[in-house]
């Protein structure tokens, strides 16, 4: 049997193995009491496409429901979506049914807390120790949560993305673009973006299915009919994801795969090059290459190190009051 794996990353595990509705169960109802001591009563729930995603979803919104926390379902969409629908909507907190970048049989839960931020060690450590306290986890029959379903979510994310860019100049370029989404959360959102932008778009291994038509993680080794299928498109660029569409990587228009490290220099340069931009400091993890230190340096500003994990990442954000990390 292989180990259930808990960390700021979530509670991950190979269905049927590590992860069973047994450690569903503790771990959901450990979450909603997290939220309860908190006085929080609501909570957003998304998901990407693999195919135990749909069950573990309504398992755990039962769980919540059954603990009073009324949760609102947004669908299949980007890790990123639930975090903007947090914050943006005022959700107490939020529930990613995803094991990102793992493999098909792996599912996980990842936490969010109110803000639209991940919980974070000290989080973590406190859902914890609301393990085994199923006794008593129920309200009585007239306290019982509500469920939602609210498909908007993703709409409204793309729609606040676009207006972050500068949506005229790209509109004018008349870009074309190559997608793959790996058959997962990616998909709709980057044809809602495209379109918005006004590019013309093809999107290979789109059907929302689940089935990861290539390599979950989106690596140079997995992206290898990206190269051919950039250059019959012609596409100016191409784009690859992971499942929940929180990883992206870069193919240029010679379809040259670039390193997943590339797209966060590659982020940090367009913030920091913007004139519009009052120049702030960076944090990345230590697993990170150089390349974003290297860069801060010619702007003269300071690249933090955080430990892996986005929540990490966040907190050395907030910490250091950065400008952009990953």
């Amino acid at each position: 049997m292989s180990e259930l794996k808990v960390s700021v990353s979530g509670v991950r595990g190979i269905w049927g193995d590590s992860l069973t509705l047994e450690s569903l169960m503790d771990y959901t109802v450990a979450f909603g009491e997290y939220i309860r001591r908190r006085g929080g009563k609501t909570v957003l729930i998304g998901r990407d496409a693999r195919p135990t995603g749909a069950m573990i979803t309504a398992y755990t919104a039962s769980i919540l429901n059954a603990m009073g926390i009324d949760v609102t379902d947004c669908g299949i969409v980007p890790t990123p979506t639930v975090l903007y629908g947090v914050r943006k909507h005022g959700y107490d907190g939020g529930l990613i049914i995803t094991a990102s970048h793992n493999p098909v049989e792996w599912n996980a839960l990842k936490y969010v807390k109110a803000g639209g931020v991940f919980t974070g060690e000290k989080d973590i450590a406190e859902i914890k120790g609301y393990l085994g306290i199923r006794e008593g986890a129920e309200t009585m029959y007239d306290g019982i949560g509500k469920y939602a379903v609210d498909n908007s979510i993703l709409a409204s994310h793309v729609r606040a993305v676009a207006d972050y860019l500068d949506a005229g100049k790209i509109i004018a370029k008349k870009y074309k673009v190559l997608v793959d989404p790996v058959n997962s959360a990616g998909g709709e959102s980057s044809r809602l973006l495209l379109e918005a932008l006004g590019c013309g778009y093809k999107i290979i291994n789109g059907e929302i299915n689940g089935r990861f038509e290539r390599g979950t993680e989106p690596t140079p080794e997995n992206l290898r009919h990206m190269e051919k299928a950039v250059r019959g498109f012609s596409a100016d660029i191409g784009f690859a994801t992971d499942p929940d569409a929180d990883r992206l990587v870069v193919v240029d228009e010679k379809g040259c795969v670039l390193s997943e490290e590339m797209t966060l220099a590659l982020g940090v340069e367009s913030v920091l090059s913007d004139p519009a931009t009052v120049k702030g400091d960076v944090v990345v993890n230590m697993s990170t290459s150089r390349m974003a230190e290297d860069i801060a340096e010619r702007y003269g500003v300071r690249a933090y190190r955080s430990k892996v994990g986005e929540a990490n990442v966040v907190e050395g954000i907030e910490e250091h009051h950065a400008l952009i990390g990953g």
